[in-house]
C-alpha cells in the first residue's frame, strides 16, 4: 500500500466511565482492493467493586489483508475474502462489530450480601460479513451470546450454571470434491449450551460435577 496509520484514544472520567475511540487507516496503490479503514468506539460504566457494562462498536471498510484457508494441508487455498465479498450480504465491504458485556456483583447493591457470594455475567458478541480486523476472519457472519450465574453459598460449596448461544451466517465453500456449491447461498448454523456445576473444597476433600446439554 501507499500508506498506513492509526490513532488511539481513552480516558477515565470520576473512576466510572471510560470512553475511548480508534482509527485505522491504510491507502493502498491501485490494483490491491479499495483503501481499508477500520474506526470504533468503547465505552465502560462502573459500579462498586466488581460490576461493570462495556459497550463497544467496530465498522470496517475493505479488507485488512489477504485471508486464505486450505483443506487439504496446504496443497490448495480458498480466497476468504472473496467468499465474503461474493455472499449474500449486500454490505460486504462495509460492516460492523458489536460487544456488550455486563457483569453485576450482587454485592455492590445489596451491601447485607457478602462479596463473592453472587455473581451474574452476560454477553452478545456480533460480526456482520465483511468485517474485517485481525485475526477476525472465521468469526464474520457469527453471533455469540450468553450469561452465567455464579453462586458460593460458603467457602466450600460453589455452583455455576451457564449458557452459551452461537448463530452463524455463512456462505458455502466450494472445497473437498464439492463442485456444485451456489457461494451466493448462504446456511445456517445454531448451537446451545446449557451447563450446570457443582464445586465442594474441604479441608481434604475436593469434588466436582458438571452437567451439560448441548442442542
Amino acid at each position: 500500500g501507499k500508506s498506513a496509520w492509526g490513532v488511539q484514544g481513552k480516558t477515565t472520567l470520576f473512576d466510572v466511565l471510560t470512553i475511548g475511540g480508534s482509527y485505522v487507516g491504510e491507502e493502498r496503490v491501485d490494483g490491491l482492493g479499495g483503501d481499508y479503514r477500520l474506526y470504533g468506539g468503547e465505552m465502560t460504566l462502573r459500579h462498586g467493586k466488581g460490576s461493570s457494562l462495556v459497550a463497544e462498536i467496530a465498522r470496517s471498510q475493505s479488507y485488512n489483508m489477504n485471508n486464505f484457508l486450505s483443506e487439504d494441508g496446504g496443497i490448495t487455498y480458498l480466497s476468504l475474502n472473496s467468499a465474503a465479498q461474493t455472499s449474500a450480504d449486500a454490505r460486504a465491504n462495509d460492516s460492523n462489530a458489536y460487544l456488550l458485556r455486563a457483569t453485576v456483583e450482587v454485592s455492590d447493591f445489596i451491601k447485607s450480601m457478602k462479596a463473592g457470594m453472587l455473581k451474574a455475567q452476560a454477553y452478545f458478541d456480533k460480526k456482520e460479513r465483511g468485517f474485517y480486523s485481525g485475526g477476525t476472519i472465521l468469526d464474520q457472519g457469527r453471533t455469540r451470546y450468553g450469561g452465567r450465574v455464579d453462586y458460593n453459598p460458603s467457602a466450600r460449596h460453589a455452583l455455576t450454571l451457564r449458557h452459551d448461544g452461537a448463530l452463524a451466517l455463512l456462505p458455502q465453500l466450494p472445497g473437498s470434491g464439492n463442485t456444485n456449491l451456489d457461494p451466493l447461498a448462504m446456511r445456517e448454523i445454531e448451537q446451545q449450551l446449557t451447563r450446570l456445576g457443582y464445586r465442594y473444597k474441604g479441608s481434604r476433600l475436593r469434588l466436582a460435577g458438571e452437567f451439560a446439554h448441548l442442542y
